[in-house]
């Protein structure tokens, strides 16, 4: 195993910014059996694929910059979230779940579970004067619950008189 991935030796030492330390070295030790005499450059290429891939990453990340990673280079933004996600589907989490992040969403009681996970997008409402964000439950939905009828966004676009001044008509 590459030596300085090694974890800190005591318990009390563990900070949250060594995770994705102990994460890499992790799976450093669960791939670097599988390089055959290939050579290191081939391993981090490989590496960086199955990185690059865990969260999406275009364009993919090069052996290089892995490699620069992995001698010691602090661990931030995109690659510690695909360090993470790669880590957790070596313990069998569906890496679509280990790709996720917590969020804050509001639901009616009863409908969505603490903890689930969401495939939807959330999108803004298409009513130009709303500006309530919401998840769509129908590929077609484009307008929040609140903006849903032809009615409700017709009496909200009426007008309001600012002021006094203007003569009736």
């Amino acid at each position: 195993m590459i030596k300085n991935l090694a974890p800190s030796t005591s318990p009390e030492l563990i900070q949250a910014s060594d995770v994705p330390v102990r994460a890499l070295a992790e799976i450093v030790a669960h791939f670097e059996p599988s390089l055959n005499g290939q050579g290191k450059m081939k391993f981090y290429e490989a590496l960086a694929a199955k990185l690059s891939a865990a969260v999406r990453q275009d364009p993919p990340w090069t052996a290089k910059y892995i490699q620069s990673a992995i001698s010691g280079t602090v661990l931030r933004g995109p690659l510690r979230r695909a360090i993470l996600a790669l880590a957790a589907s070596l313990d069998d989490v569906p890496i679509a779940f280990a790709r996720a992040e917590a969020v804050e969403v509001y639901a009616e009681p009863g409908t969505v579970k603490p903890g689930a996970y969401v495939f939807g997008q959330s999108v803004a409402c298409a009513h130009p004067p709303c500006r309530s964000v919401f998840i769509k439950d129908n590929p077609r939905r484009i307008y929040c619950p609140r903006c849903d009828s032809p009615q409700k966004r017709k009496a909200s676009d009426v007008p309001v008189r600012v002021s006094f001044l203007i003569p009736p008509r």
